[in-house]
């Protein structure tokens, strides 16, 4: 099993290869072919065009789209991805820099969402055509209908404009406050470690709101995948069979959970690049300072060493997502065959 494993996670590597080339070339595309010019960005409203083409001829756009897709793709390699034209930085160091302001984001999301999906989609299948179920179905309806940007902003609404509970959604902790030394750079864990408890407090109060929106968002799209799973596991042959054995309910539920699990697995790939989405709509609404609202701000300044830079490691990130999730449901499931 381990050998097969191994060659499972080998071949799935190998996989990403072509899939990751695919992505750089999109990106590099879409961003060239685009009206905006980093170049006019850089001389400004009042540059003649002589200034224009010498800082096209030091940015390197004044070559052809394979040569300047070669020489980004070479670099990009041996890990540089250029300098940003608007903070004069490399993309690499400021991307490393607001990589785990996301993924602390992220991770209290879509923990919360797969949690609060997984409870709400397994008790409406068990309540099949019941009061919970019409509720829970109500309620998972709606939380796919609302758009994230919507969501975040009944959020600040409610809690912080209404009842006064949330803090001002303005960064990631109340300014004044002494931040901890630099381990993770996710502010929470870093915060907890060094004993900086006010800090950690605040840290999770701001975190709160836009966790919650992930939650709610991406959690109602899990809870549905959830529900139609169970519902198929529970009518399936093997349930039955438990039940008429005599097999209480709740170990019925249980067998029918176990079966439906590689299915939620592979799903809750597909979860987290949703969650990444909305993690970047998000840090924008609530000034969070993370890598999605980096790159937004990035595509609005035409700042292609950071976009470029930003779509690649969000590439990158889902890819890693799915290759856990493939072997996960490869280690728990006998039915995938590892070659």
């Amino acid at each position: 099993m381990g050998k097969g494993l191994g060659r499972y996670l080998l071949y799935r590597i190998l996989l990403l290869i072509p899939l990751l080339f695919g992505v750089s070339i999109l990106t590099f595309l879409l961003v060239r072919l685009g009206d905006s010019s980093p170049a006019v960005m850089v001389a400004g409203p009042t540059a003649t065009l002589e200034q224009i083409q010498d800082i096209e001829a030091e940015m390197g756009l004044d070559r052809s789209l394979p040569e300047q897709y070669w020489t980004w793709l070479t670099d990009a390699a041996q890990g540089d991805l250029g300098t940003s034209w608007m903070s004069n930085r490399p993309v690499t160091e400021e991307l490393w820099e607001k990589l785990p302001i996301t993924l602390e984001l992220i991770g209290f999301g879509i923990v919360g969402a797969i949690v609060f999906g997984v409870v709400i989609g397994v008790a409406s299948a068990v309540r099949q055509r019941g009061l919970v179920d019409q509720v829970l179905r109500i309620v998972t309806l709606a939380g796919v209908s609302i758009p994230i940007f919507w969501g975040a902003l009944l959020m600040i609404a409610f809690f912080f404009t209404v009842l006064g509970w949330a803090p001002a959604p303005l960064g990631r902790v109340e300014r004044g406050l002494e931040l901890p030394p630099h381990i993770t750079g996710m502010l929470v864990f870093d915060s907890l470690v060094s004993g900086y408890y006010a800090t950690a407090m605040s840290a999770l109060a701001h975190i709160a709101l836009p966790a919650l929106t992930i939650t709610l968002i991406t959690g109602a799209t899990i809870a549905k995948q959830a529900r139609a799973a169970m519902v198929e596991t529970l009518g399936s042959p093997a349930v039955r069979y438990a039940r008429a054995c005599g097999m209480s309910e709740r170990g019925v539920v249980w067998l029918a959970f176990r079966n439906a699990l590689p299915d939620l697995i592979g799903f809750f790939g597909i979860t987290f690049s949703l969650a990444l989405g909305g993690a970047a709509i998000s840090e924008l609404i609530f000034s969070w300072g993370g890598l999605g609202q980096l790159g937004l701000e990035a595509i609005t300044n035409a700042d292609f060493a950071v976009v470029q830079g930003f779509i690649l490691v969000m590439g990158l990130l889902t890819a890693a997502i799915y290759l856990i999730a493939d072997l996960l449901v490869a280690a728990i499931d006998p039915r995938v065959k590892l070659q």
